[in-house]
């Protein structure tokens, strides 16, 4: 941390009758947007960056805003989705690979199938009408 003179921030030379009043300024820090663009893959929340970079949540959405003009999530969701396609594309894998479980929940969240699929089983009377030619 730097202890800064608030007549020297703002450019002023220093009054000798007057107490200068010093500030803590911690200096600036240093993320690199690759960094965090990796980190996304995880999907994290903005607490977890924060966290894991050792900063307030708002350097990392400054950095954000800075970097790329977006938003954390809008950058998030950017990021994860090459992780996403990574993960529907190892799920096919298993799939076709012979794992049944991962077969099953392919079906039912890919093609739509269900385990009670809903089925009228009572007859339906169907009005037919035939046509003279």
């Amino acid at each position: 941390m730097v202890l800064v003179g608030l007549d020297l921030m703002c450019g002023k030379m220093p009054d000798p009758n007057r107490k200068t009043i010093f500030k803590i300024v911690r200096p600036k820090k240093q993320i690199e947007i690759q960094s965090l663009r990796d980190l996304m893959k995880f999907r994290p929340t903005l607490c977890d960056c924060a966290g894991f970079f050792k900063c307030s949540e708002d350097t990392i959405s400054r950095i954000i805003q800075k970097e790329e003009s977006l938003t954390f999530w809008d950058f998030r969701e950017r990021y994860f989705g090459s992780s996403r396609m990574q993960l529907r594309q190892k799920a096919f894998q298993m799939a076709m690979s012979g794992d049944r479980t991962m077969m099953i929940f392919m079906l039912k969240n890919f093609c739509g199938m269900k385990d009670n699929p809903d089925f009228d089983l009572e007859p339906q009377q169907c009005e037919v009408e035939f046509i003279d030619d």
